[in-house]
Formats: C-alpha cells, structure tokens, sequence
C-alpha cells in the first residue's frame, strides 16, 4: 500500500484556511520530495541483466509503490561483489564489468561493456514521482508529522496571505530539519545493514 497527497491533506490543510486546495497540494509534493531526497529513507533492491555488447542498462523495475530513482547508491554482482562507482581509466572493450556511472535517474553505463549476459542487484533511492505522487504507508507511518511540518512550514512562510505566520513557520521549519537529520540517521543505520 502506499500513502499519498491526499492522506496528507487533512493534517495540513487546517493550517492554511481558505488557501486553494491546489496549493497545499503542491506544498505537500514538494515536502515529500525535499523528504526523500534528503535522507534517502525510501530504497529498494533491483534485479538487473546486461545484454551482451551494450552497456547501458535501464532501471525500470522498480518495486511498488512506484517511485522515481534519483541516484543508485550500489551495483552488486551475482558473487555479491561491488562494482565501482565511477570511471577513472580505460577498460577493454568487452568484458565482466567491474565499474558503472549513473547516466541519468534511470540508466547506468557498466564498464567494460559486458561481453555476455550478466546479473546485478542495484541499490536505488527513490523519491515521489511527480505525476502520481506517492510514499510507502510505512514511510507516511513513521514521518508523517516531518513531512506535514515541511508542507506547513511553506504554507506559513508565504508573504501577505490569511494564514501568513513567520514565526510558527519557523517552528515548523526547524521540525522539519529535525524530523529529517533523524530519517537520514535512520536510512544511514539501514545502509550499513545493507553494505555488510
């Protein structure tokens, strides 16, 4: 299952009354993404297999919910080695890849390029995509107050409006940059779990 704008909306709304619905939705998606972004919480394993004599693979089996990749933290071989981040020196042409660079959110390049079909598991971090935006419940579960104080945090922050508030925004702004540090130590203590 997996939470959205609209399971946020009733924790933020009452913050901002009479500001349109749209724009705490947009607030909302911008406080999930900044989230997800910044402490890196939300992370799946993916299966991958090269084709022989391409190098570049498309990471587009990702797990439900359906998130967007922005970086890849770690590619794995079947023997459970760690490839290499990034390019430093030349490679044969063809070869088992012992390097990847990240192209895009959804592309690595392996180095060399695999003279046959190879299998890998890529560490990813996701965000909310930004067309259906949506977090897993037990991501909403355990930081639904931090996400909400970054949405409202906006909201108040916004010059010559109702519910305009300097000072509660930053009170709300520091929970926010608190609720994150303490999802970031959370996602770090996941990775090390993970890295052993």
């Amino acid at each position: 299952m997996s939470a959205g704008v609209d399971d946020f909306l009733p924790y933020v709304a009452p913050y901002a009354i009479n500001c349109p619905t749209m724009l705490v939705e947009s607030f909302i998606r911008q406080a999930m993404d900044n989230f997800c972004q910044d402490t890196g919480v939300w992370s799946e394993w993916i299966d991958v297999t090269t084709t022989a004599d391409t190098p570049e693979c498309l990471l587009i089996s990702i797990a439900s919910p359906a998130g967007q990749i922005y970086s890849v933290a770690q590619v794995v071989n079947s023997a459970g080695q760690r490839l290499r981040k990034g390019v430093g020196r030349t490679f044969p042409d063809l070869g088992v890849p012992i390097a990847y660079k990240q192209n895009s959110e959804e592309e690595i390049t392996f180095y060399p390029t695999p003279k046959e079909e190879y299998a890998f598991q890529v560490f990813v971090f996701l965000k909310p995509d930004p067309v259906t935006p949506v977090i897993p419940d037990e991501l909403f579960d355990k930081y639904q107050d931090t996400i909400v104080a970054g949405a409202v945090a906006k909201l108040l922050r916004m010059p010559g409006k109702t519910w305009s508030d300097r000072t509660s925004a930053l009170d709300f702004e520091m929970d926010f940059n608190n609720g994150k540090t303490k999802a970031k130590m959370d996602a770090n203590a996941a990775a090390q779990r993970v890295y052993i």
